[in-house]
């Protein structure tokens, strides 16, 4: 899914899926970036973390020589 950065309003391919070890937050149409030390205490919370697409695709070289 595509979403936009809490602050930047950079549009980044985050992944549906949760991951047990994600670092990107969802909520709504946005997401940010959860720093190490906070993850944990996110996910205790009911959060679910999921990560950027590009940290999963197999393809990743294809958009990024684009």
């Amino acid at each position: 899914m595509m979403l936009e950065h809490h602050k930047t309003g950079r549009r980044a391919p985050i992944e549906v899926q949760p991951s047990e070890d994600g670092n990107i937050l969802v909520t709504g149409d946005l997401y940010e970036v959860v720093p190490k030390e906070e993850r944990e205490k996110i996910k205790r919370r009911g959060y679910v973390l999921r990560k950027n697409h590009f940290a999963t695709c197999k393809q990743v070289e294809l958009f990024l020589n684009q």
